[in-house]
């Protein structure tokens, strides 16, 4: 346990207004995993601040839409920080229990590497605390991957797998379709562009992707270079069936509640289009992708004038991604 635990936190400013303060207010108070000490993707209290600002954002988005149902202002927001790779996580289910859920960002290390000790006990984590207790969590990237290696592991049918990108590096702005468990999963996204968005545009830098999901988890889309972008993790191979046949059931039932899934990750970095993230974490991520050859100056110098050009569109779309997130996993 370090000598001083990082806490990153910050009070969302009050609004009279009534279409706001109709709403519940609470207050936020997430743990973050982190899996990356060093930039240019940490150090630890800049991703947990790009993640504070992320849901900062989406939530004063959320509370601006006139027409939101059960929206939930919240009052302040913080997230804990524990170091993955210096194997600290809270010591009792006490401690866990004390958050609201969990957060697991990016890394520069790669999650088929199950060799490497601070990865195996990610791994064993994720499995063993998290997924048997259906915590709450929001992964990215290398947490993304994480979730699948991890839980495909015990896999009776099909197995979860990350793996090398056969088609290269990736940096900058990338679409994904959705799938129709997807459409659902991000319904209030469509609601707030009022239109029937069923694809989303966001900010990337990887080299690795998931491969394959374990049977607990459900895509939300994907691309032709990248087939899972994003899923969805159920408690059981039971409760994902039962979630991706829920329209045609609750058609026949109608006390039909389906099951929630406790876990949404993606491959993007949606907490890019915070201040930090775009302006300090992509930029310089983009750079030392150039600089370590992974990428040719021409797509470093592309991923970012792009991603500067569209950037009002991808944050809306990133926002709006996380706000539908955040209202499955309760969090909004």
């Amino acid at each position: 346990m370090p000598k001083q635990r990082i806490v990153v936190s910050a009070s969302l400013p009050v609004d009279d207004s009534s279409s706001v303060s109709e709403g519940t207010v609470n207050a936020l108070n997430l743990c973050m995993l982190c899996c990356e000490e060093l930039p240019p993707y940490g150090p630890a209290r800049e991703t947990a601040d790009m993640f504070v600002q992320l849901l900062m954002m989406s939530n004063a988005r959320l509370c601006s839409f006139e027409d939101t149902i059960q929206k939930k202002r919240l009052s302040s927001i913080s997230v804990t920080v524990y170091h993955a790779q210096h194997e600290d996580y809270p010591s009792t289910t006490q401690e866990w229990n004390s958050f609201d859920g969990v957060i697991i960002p990016g890394s520069l290390s790669s999650a088929f590497d199950t060799h490497i000790p601070w990865i195996e006990r990610l791994h064993r984590v994720i499995r063993e605390e998290i997924h048997v207790n259906q915590r709450r969590t929001l992964a990215v990237c290398f947490g993304h991957q994480s979730f699948a290696h991890a839980l495909g592991v015990v896999a009776s049918s099909r197995k979860g797998e990350a793996g090398i990108c056969p088609s290269g590096k990736k940096a900058g702005r990338k679409s994904f379709s959705m799938t129709p468990v997807g459409g659902r999963i991000f319904a209030k996204c469509s609601r707030s562009q009022k239109c029937e968005k069923m694809s989303l545009e966001m900010l990337y830098t990887h080299g690795d992707m998931v491969n394959s999901l374990p049977p607990v988890g459900l895509s939300l889309g994907g691309n032709g270079d990248v087939p899972v972008q994003s899923a969805a993790y159920f408690a059981s191979e039971e409760d994902a069936l039962k979630y991706e046949q829920s329209f045609d059931v609750a058609k026949e039932e109608n006390n039909f509640t389906p099951p929630l899934p406790y876990a949404i990750t993606f491959q993007a970095h949606p907490e890019f289009v915070s201040p930090t993230g775009f302006n300090v974490n992509f930029v310089n991520i983009v750079q030392a992708m150039k600089s370590s050859n992974r990428i040719d100056d021409a797509t470093a110098k592309e991923a970012c004038e792009d991603a500067k050009q569209t950037f009002d569109r991808v944050k809306l779309d990133s926002l709006d991604a996380v706000i539908s997130v955040c209202q499955v996993l309760r969090w909004f």
